[in-house]
């Protein structure tokens, strides 16, 4: 919708980054599928071909897809150090934090057989604001708009087989160890600083 009222906004915007796809692992919603790029694959579609249209000058979204996102996983002691940061502050925000993944992490030691959340929209956020987090790779990708198992896959051309430019800049590795240092230091220092 964004890009329909404004269809100047990959100009003026300086950066995007999403947590959408899948790239080089299976979906979480589907076999292929990752779930937001499955919930809305035209709006994908739509944000990708209208950054393209902008041109050359105008950099692709960058995209971290579970691939990489599933690296980011809370775990309690992450949530101990988030304490220890917020000197000890049981409420507000570590509380909140803490409340807001129970369930993720009750779901996942029930389903996947650890006790943890995957955080991934803080990693793409953390990695807007800290760009050196993660390295990118230029890539073609296109999302499946009819397939009948696979609407909302995001099909990626690593090979350079379908002769096309580059979409999209495809997150391929992350420091999530500096990620976690950083996310803890800030969230405990806001959480310190609000208690």
């Amino acid at each position: 919708m964004a890009v329909d009222l404004e269809p100047e906004l990959p100009r003026l915007l300086g950066s995007v980054v999403m947590m959408a796809g899948s790239y080089r692992s299976p979906g979480n919603t589907a076999p292929t599928m990752e779930w937001n790029a499955g919930v809305d694959p035209e709006a994908l579609a739509a944000v990708l071909a209208r950054w393209e249209a902008a041109g050359d000058d105008v950099a692709p979204p960058r995209a971290f897809g579970l691939d990489v996102t599933e690296r980011a996983r809370m775990m309690p002691q992450h949530l101990e150090r988030l304490a220890v940061v917020a000197g000890g502050a049981d409420g507000g925000i570590v509380r909140f934090v803490s409340d807001a993944l129970r369930f993720y992490f009750e779901f996942h030691d029930r389903y996947d057989g650890f006790y943890g959340a995957f955080i991934h929209d803080a990693l793409a956020v953390g990695a807007a604001l800290d760009p050196e987090l993660a390295r990118s790779l230029p890539r073609r990708v296109e999302i499946e708009l009819e397939g009948r198992w696979t609407t909302g896959e995001t099909v990626t051309d690593w090979r350079g087989a379908w002769d096309k430019p580059a979409n999209a800049d495809i997150a391929v590795e992350v420091d999530i160890e500096l990620f976690f240092e950083r996310f803890i230091e800030r969230v405990g220092r806001l959480a310190a600083a609000t208690a």
